[in-house]
């Protein structure tokens, strides 16, 4: 059996990767620095046999991430956000075996966890850009917040995805814009 030179080359390509070259695979995608970042992640997955979790990322570098990740063997990767339109989402990765054995990693693909934002934003409205500059107030660094759901057909506030740090966040936000808030934990199942 022959083996062409361009099957040669991506077999080449992901040896290089799991060595740690991951600009093998970088090749022709847009924002490196965020992907390279998330193609170190398997090889530390694997060592540690566990499911790791990227930052919430943009759909362009998640398409870019699944391109570049699909190439690796033994390798399990779920996007969630969510709901399935979401525009911020993570990236869980691990060994297929790992992936499904700890019920933890399983429920945690479907649950996560909400803060409510509500308050009285009738007279006074607020965009999804005053939600994040008040959340991003509170120490909250982008890549730990998901999508940012405004209510403003009902005046009342916003859902804000915030899986690790929803206590903080409940603890920490008392204002958007001009307008006090009440946060509080909605964590359901997906």
């Amino acid at each position: 059996m022959s083996i062409s030179g361009d099957d040669f080359s991506e077999s080449v390509g992901v040896v290089q990767a799991a060595k740690g070259e991951a600009d093998v695979l970088l090749k022709g995608l847009g924002e490196k620095q965020d992907i390279k970042k998330i193609l170190e992640m398997p090889n530390r997955a694997s060592i540690r046999r566990e499911v790791s979790h990227t930052n919430f990322i943009t759909s362009s570098v998640l398409k870019d991430s699944m391109l570049a990740l699909e190439k690796i063997a033994d390798l399990k990767v779920v996007a969630h956000g969510r709901y399935p339109e979401a525009e911020r989402c993570r990236l869980s990765l691990g060994h297929p075996d790992v992936f499904t054995s700890d019920p933890d990693i399983v429920s945690a693909l479907r649950f996560l966890c909400l803060s409510g934002v509500s308050g009285n934003f009738e007279f006074s409205p607020c965009s999804h850009g005053d939600f994040i500059g008040a959340i991003l107030g509170t120490r909250i660094v982008r890549e730990k917040l998901g999508d940012i759901i405004v209510q403003a057909w009902r005046k009342k506030g916003a859902h804000v995805l915030v899986p690790e740090l929803v206590y903080f966040l409940v603890s920490t936000l008392d204002k958007v814009g001009n307008v006090s808030v009440n946060c509080k934990n909605t964590c359901r199942r997906s």
